[in-house]
């Protein structure tokens, strides 16, 4: 017999010699293995890059390899969101830390490569690592808390309070260019970046079954869909970045009041605050802050306005930017009232808490600095368009009023891409970032719910505060400041009546959400179409009502009969919004919400319709049982046809079974008159199928509208005995 060829190695089994030969340094082994090409250099291998596999382990031979002959791309994030210089300050790989540091290709940028390197170095202690990365321009992390003089900046009220509470994972400082168009940065300043640590994403409590099986009782669906979804155990960084921003602003609110205070017996309650914020950092819940409550309450009105409730999957996990921006007017009332009872002055004033923002909306204000007439911008029904014009103009509006106020404070929730080395990208995760000025003096606290620096330190957020800090990256003429901070009072810069200077009326909004109301409730609109429209009557509504709630705020009557002119005119006065509290948190939908709600869960209800007869032309039993089991209609038409005599003129004996057990009527008629009974015989002249009809009664001297019965059909099956 001829002799066998030897077995060629599989791509998998080449891997796994690759991988092997990384973790033990082969050189030569590795080279063998990239030369033949079964194996691309840039592939992950078991989460790893063949690089970050080398660097790791400190085989610097391997990486000088890779990187000047190979050609590996430095900058590839791996699974765990690492690339291999900050894996190897991970594992304190000096050797490899020096050379992929100084190498040219790397771009080593101190403030933001330096900062995550040397911030797992030192959860490593890797000392020799951190004192080499210092000393090529990263910012050392504070041997003590009381350090932080740019945060905790008054010795007194440092005395009062737990500063050690507040763990730094990372920090940096930058020197921001003397600008004459920003308000104390005449002669420049200075940028600090801190990165505390919050509470963890998805730390289990004892009370998780408990909380699920409430949360599904209080608000329907299963404790697996509310698993998905819960701010709390689910998929949440959108939910940990809205705590995290409204914590961080009471942390500065509150050491702010104590650093000016005089009054012993309030100086002592008030750091009992600012020790409950540092813990409320950490934790769900303090005597001060139940946050806990607070993000079931967000999470609730999401499940209201989520359409796919009743899906036959778990629903969406996290937040999603329309349902974002329809709790944005909660988020703000919230914070307002927490702080507004926190004031010892009496003198708060209201504000916008927490604004959203994205790569998109970013890319959107450096490639159109200019600002354009949004007078028509409401007609735009397009909602992913209409929601990065509104986070541009809101972002805009944070940039003035930062450029034109000695005094500012905001936090933000950004969305960035962890698996980008830049941060820019569809992958969207989103952190907290809290801007602070005090002059010269600009503070930045990141809050980044898996206490990663790798995972929020990334070029996006620069780029974010590059806006806010230099007056190039985003142009605005004093008349654009001007108008800008005057209407910052309004989401939108809204005038009330007519547009004004570019500016959208408040009319003109409460006018679209009328027409798109419409369209949602029109007979002969595609389910897709009404749910579109029901969605972004949602995010039309939320934008009436924080306007409303701005307007009643500011306690300027002319403004609010005009506003109330505006609601009355197009008969939203009575039925919406009289009735809201101004100093209320709680989260009681309004009358309008409700009756979104209910267009919505009928659209959901039709779609899982629609989807269950997809189902039953394709004969899957199961997901039929499925979208029975989430709500689905038995009585449910298409074309008007019943889903039972869609399935009797199947063969599948086990859909009609399911049907009538979930109570299909067996008897029930098309348009055309037709029963399933006729449609059976008519169609499959399928035998276990109509007797099955036959032993649930089925009628069969019934006709249909040409007069047909199903006798008269003269079908053997249909003799009864």
């Amino acid at each position: 017999m001829p002799a066998q060829a030897p077995a060629t190695a599989t791509s998998k089994e080449k891997e796994q010699e690759l991988f092997l030969a990384l973790r033990q340094g082969n050189l030569e082994a590795i080279k063998k293995e990239l030369q033949q090409g079964d194996v691309k250099l840039n592939r992950l291998l078991g989460g790893y890059t063949p690089l970050s596999i080398a660097a790791r382990n400190g085989h610097i031979p391997v990486v000088k390899y890779l990187v000047d002959e190979a050609h590996a791309d430095v900058a590839t994030i791996n699974l765990d969101n690492q690339n291999a210089l900050s894996g190897a300050a991970f594992f304190g790989k000096l050797d490899v830390v020096k050379y992929l540091t100084e190498h040219k290709c790397t771009n080593f940028k101190p403030h933001k490569d330096g900062t995550v390197a040397l911030s797992l170095a030192h959860s490593k202690q890797h000392h020799m690592v951190v004192d080499y990365l210092v000393s090529k321009g990263a910012t050392p992390l504070p041997k003590k808390l009381s350090d932080i003089t740019t945060l905790f900046y008054d010795e007194k009220a440092n005395a009062e309070i737990n500063i050690d509470a507040f763990t730094l994972l990372a920090h940096t400082k930058l020197p921001i260019m003397p600008s004459q168009r920003i308000k104390g940065m005449a002669h420049g300043g200075t940028l600090y970046l801190y990165q505390p640590q919050v509470l963890l994403q998805g730390d289990d409590a004892p009370c998780i079954d408990a909380h699920l099986q409430e949360a599904a009782q209080k608000l329907g669906g299963t404790k697996e869909q509310h698993k998905k979804t819960d701010p709390i155990v689910g998929v949440t960084c959108a939910y940990h970045a809205i705590k995290n921003g409204l914590v961080g602003l009471m942390l500065l609110h509150d050491y702010a009041q104590l650093a000016t205070c005089n009054d012993s017996k309030k100086r002592k309650k008030i750091a009992q605050w600012v020790n409950a914020d540092i813990k409320n950092l950490t934790d769900l819940k303090t005597h001060h802050f139940d946050a806990a409550t607070f993000l079931e309450r967000l999470q609730a009105k999401i499940w209201m306005i989520n359409y796919e409730q009743n899906s036959e999957e778990p629903s969406y996990q996290g937040l999603n930017v329309i349902q974002e921006h329809s709790i944005k007017h909660e988020i703000n009332n919230t914070l307002n009232t927490l702080i507004q009872e926190r004031s010892i002055n009496n003198q708060y004033s209201h504000g916008t808490a927490l604004s959203f923002v994205t790569g998109i909306t970013l890319k959107n204000i450096y490639c159109s600095p200019s600002t354009n007439s949004k007078e028509t911008l409401y007609r735009n029904n397009n909602i992913t368009r209409l929601i990065t014009e509104i986070e541009s103009s809101q972002l805009k509006q944070q940039i003035a009023l930062f450029r034109t106020q000695w005094h500012y404070r905001h936090a933000f929730s950004l969305g960035l891409d962890t698996k980008s080395p830049d941060g820019y990208g569809a992958n969207t995760h989103a952190i907290t970032v809290i801007i602070e000025k005090r002059g010269p003096t600009v503070n930045v606290i990141l809050g980044e719910s898996n206490n990663a620096p790798h995972m929020a330190i990334k070029n996006i957020v620069f780029d974010f505060i590059n806006l806010f800090i230099d007056a190039t990256k985003c142009t605005l003429s004093n008349a654009q400041l001007q108008d800008l901070t005057r209407h910052a009072v309004h989401p939108f810069g809204c005038s009330i009546t007519t547009p004004e200077k570019g500016l959208p009326s408040f009319e003109s909004l409460v006018q679209e959400y009328i027409r798109i109301k419409n369209n949602c409730t029109a007979n002969n609109a595609y389910l897709l179409t009404k749910r579109h429209d029901a969605h972004y009557a949602f995010l039309l509504l939320s934008e009436i009502k924080h306007i409303y709630a701005k307007v009643l705020q500011r306690g300027d009557s002319k403004e609010y009969m005009a506003l109330l002119r505006v609601l009355d005119a197009h008969g939203l006065g009575n039925t919406m919004l009289h009735t809201y509290a101004k100093n209320s948190t709680e989260l009681k939908p309004l009358k309008e919400e409700i009756a979104l709600h209910t267009l919505i869960a009928g659209v959901a209800h039709d779609e899982l319709n629609e989807r269950m007869i997809t189902f039953i032309d394709k004969g899957n039993a199961a997901k039929v049982l499925d979208a029975l089991r989430a709500g689905a209609s038995p009585h449910a038409t298409r074309d008007g046809n019943t889903a039972l005599g869609i399935a009797a003129s199947k063969k599948d004996l086990s859909i009609v079974q399911l049907l009538i057990v979930y109570g299909a009527h067996v008897n029930t008629c098309s348009k055309n008159g037709s029963t399933p009974l006729m449609q059976a015989i008519r169609e499959t002249q399928n035998k276990a199928i109509i007797e099955y009809l036959l032993l649930e009664e089925a009628k069969v001297n019934q006709k249909n509208n040409a007069g047909n019965e199903d006798l008269a059909l003269n079908h053997e099956y249909c003799v009864i005995s």
